[in-house]
């Protein structure tokens, strides 16, 4: 069959003894009489695909193999490839596509939208004495590497009812325990998982909640709607006064040195407006300490948490929300003391996140060193629907990702309120609380990455 090469193609067979003596651990020159058609590099370049020049490709000389074992991008097409292939003695190449050789008359590169059929390299020494057959796989994403496939599980049996309704919600993480609580007219509800995918309610309390942070193992921060702030034990139920009164709680992150102790962030009602303040409990006596006022910019409400180890240490997130004044910022907060926080686009970086982000919950998966963050844009008190955004630099940058290949199809065409978690367990992936404001929004899900 008679196949049209649309462009010209340039393969470039470069001897390698001179590299070869460059590299050597010795002093003396290699032996300009070994001779050898096996290609010992191999790369390809396109225009219309910069990152092609950077993709690293193996060579398997027993199988004839030449490959990619990272794939390119999802989508990628290849028009006018241009191959360089180096080997130890000048040779003759020859290139098939589908089998049809490709002429010898093009001169520049060749063409690679059907590799699909198979791509053949030959090489031929000049005397036509030995010859080298390569197959050429060129791997390249079937979804994007970040696609999740979800399955939904059940959970306890009253949970839809409340993630339907409920006005307070969210993940108490831990060195080995994690918890769920959801709060609803004026009762707090606790969950704790009997298996990764399956959770089951421990602990019902007359608590008009508003948030709740870990302090120790035995040993919760709870801050009510209004009122003084409180100490829980979820195991024995004891609830006793803190003695001091916090405006919210942002989050906690465990010590480097003993991370069954965690310090908790909280918001201070000072006379000159909210300060930033730091919760511990050293020794199991639970500590106050106020730092300065907060900038007019931080979020106070419907924001985002979440964790990063960074080095030897955890770093608490904030993103989203809006400020004291219902303003939107597309900036990310981080600390490690609870009472200095910092923000990378202060210097001039652009995050790349929208104005208006909500509702959210966002992860650190330590397997592909990326955060994914699950959240809604619309206007404040508002549902919407979900749209997902990852960053590869610990939350300096973002991109908004393919929600269809990130997203629960039971949360792709719904409003998600109040409600949203996600984490991720070792063992059994990704958990995510729907958080809907429909039934077909509500429940667990489980997800793990698909394969390429």
């Amino acid at each position: 069959m008679k196949r049209s090469i649309l462009f010209k193609y340039l393969l470039m067979l470069l001897p390698l003894w001179g590299i070869f003596t460059a590299c050597t651990l010795t002093r003396e020159p290699a032996d300009p009489e070994i001779k050898s058609v096996q290609i010992s590099r191999f790369a390809l370049s396109a225009k219309t695909v910069p990152e092609l020049a950077q993709t690293v490709f193996s060579i398997d000389h027993r199988k004839g193999l030449i490959y990619n074992a990272k794939p390119l991008k999802r989508g990628t097409v290849l028009d006018s490839v241009a191959i360089t292939a180096l080997t130890l003695e000048y040779a003759i190449i020859d290139v098939k596509v589908g089998g049809v050789v490709v002429p010898k008359s093009e001169k520049d590169s060749v063409y690679l939208r059907n590799h699909t059929d198979g791509v053949q390299i030959v090489v031929n020494s000049e005397d036509k004495t030995r010859s080298k057959s390569y197959e050429l796989k060129i791997n390249i994403y079937e979804h994007d590497p970040l696609a999740l496939a979800w399955r939904q599980t059940g959970i306890a049996p009253d949970y839809t009812e409340y993630a339907a309704t409920g006005v307070a919600s969210g993940l108490i993480p831990g060195d080995q325990e994690v918890y769920y609580y959801y709060s609803k007219e004026g009762v707090t509800h606790i969950y704790e998982p009997q298996a990764p995918d399956y959770w089951v309610k421990f602990v019902e309390r007359t608590i008009d909640l508003q948030s709740v942070a870990r302090l120790t193992d035995n040993l919760l921060l709870v801050q009510p709607r209004e009122g003084e702030t409180y100490f829980l034990n979820p195991r024995n139920g004891a609830y006793f006064p803190a003695g001091f009164t916090v405006d919210k709680i942002i989050g906690a992150y465990p010590l480097a040195h003993d991370t069954k102790q965690w310090e908790v962030a909280v918001l201070v009602k000072e006379s000159d407006g909210l300060h930033f303040g730091r919760v511990t409990a050293p020794d199991g006596a639970p500590v106050l300490a106020v730092g300065e006022r907060i900038p007019d910019a931080f979020p106070v409400t419907d924001f985002c948490t979440f964790l990063t180890p960074v080095e030897n240490r955890s770093v608490l997130y904030v993103m989203g929300g809006y400020d004291q004044n219902g303003s939107a910022h597309p900036y990310v907060w981080s600390t490690t003391t609870a009472t200095d926080w910092l923000t990378p686009h202060n210097t001039g970086v652009q995050s790349g996140l929208p104005e208006g982000l909500a509702q959210g919950a966002a992860v650190y998966d330590p397997e592909k060193n990326v955060i994914l963050y699950f959240a809604t844009q619309a206007a404040q008190g508002q549902t919407g629907k979900l749209s997902v955004y990852t960053s590869a630099d610990k939350g300096t940058t973002w991109l908004q990702a393919d929600g269809k290949e990130l997203i629960p199809a039971e949360l792709q065409n719904t409003s998600v309120g109040k409600g949203l978690v996600i984490f991720k367990d070792p063992q059994a992936g990704f958990i995510l609380f729907g958080g809907g404001t429909t039934a077909q929004g509500t429940g667990v899900w489980v997800g793990k990455y698909k394969t390429a």
